[in-house]
């Protein structure tokens, strides 16, 4: 089954500071133009998690500056058992060249797999309407491909991962994959490189990964916050405790770092007063 994440518009008015006039009108033109084009469509976006992870993280803000455009963009999530998600963990490390932990994708991981993207893709059928854009993120969801073209709508295909120079491992976990993509209108990949070279040229976007310049990993640190974080996560030695240091999320709430660094090293960490 699938959920909906909840999607707020935001105005792409507050990158006028940060890119200049110039490059803000541009921007603001593009926006209309897409909006005119895609008026009356709406532009759906499914992967496999609402929070964690890069892909969720631009989804999140890049959904809400098109709606903030007039763009009616949603966010779906997928679900899927305990198997599906071995399946998917398994591809998402044969991509990246690792066989993780070994298992086969075979006929059975096949069948299980295509069992529980055709149970989503039910649902999202159900959803969407001629015309509208459906596009899908990484491997979770690459199994739904066949049955959301017969409702006549566009279907993008953006791979996130992979590996520039592809091993064994890399070429089978795409010839699981294959099967499932080839009827796609289009495929957007972050580097050319990561594309396997049956997808057609004709058919082939690459996106560069972007975040928010708004975001939290961009927000800028003072010497003495950045010693705070550095020195907890134990990349430097404090010479004392330190309670979690604190920062503030882009919805103005209050975080802490609390997850401390597995820091393989020789000799002891730098000090504290040691320049950054």
């Amino acid at each position: 089954m699938l959920s909906q994440v909840k999607v707020s518009p935001e105005s792409i008015e507050k990158f006028r500071p940060v890119i200049g006039e110039e490059a803000m009108d541009r921007l603001i033109e593009l926006g209309r133009s897409a909006a005119a084009i895609l008026d009356g469509r709406t532009v759906w976006n499914l992967n496999s998690t609402a929070a964690g992870g890069g892909v969720a993280e631009m989804l999140q803000t890049l959904l809400a500056y098109g709606r903030g455009l007039g763009i009616d963009t949603r966010w779906l999530v997928s679900s899927g058992d305990a198997g599906f998600f071995l399946i998917t963990k398994r591809i998402h490390n044969g991509i990246h060249g690792s066989p993780g932990d070994g298992g086969p994708l075979g006929p059975e991981e096949h069948a299980h797999y295509k069992k529980i993207c055709e149970e989503s893709a039910a649902y999202f059928a159900s959803l969407v309407k001629p015309g509208d854009v459906v596009i899908l993120h990484d491997p979770q969801t690459a199994g739904i491909v066949d049955r959301i073209l017969t409702e006549d709508v566009i279907v993008i295909w953006r791979c996130h991962i992979g590996l520039d120079i592809r091993n064994d491992v890399a070429n089978q976990t795409w010839d699981f994959l294959r099967p499932y993509l080839e009827n796609v209108h289009a495929f957007v990949f972050s580097r050319r490189q990561y594309a396997p070279d049956w997808i057609d040229e004709n058919r082939l976007t690459v996106i560069s990964p972007s975040i928010d310049p708004f975001s939290s990993k961009n927000y800028d640190m003072d010497e003495e916050m950045t010693r705070s974080i550095l020195a907890y996560a134990g990349i430097i030695d404090s010479g004392n405790p330190e309670t979690p240091p604190m920062f503030i999320r882009t919805d103005g709430t209050e975080g802490r770092i609390e997850n401390r660094a597995e820091i393989l090293r020789e000799g002891p960490p730098p000090t504290s007063t040691t320049p950054l």
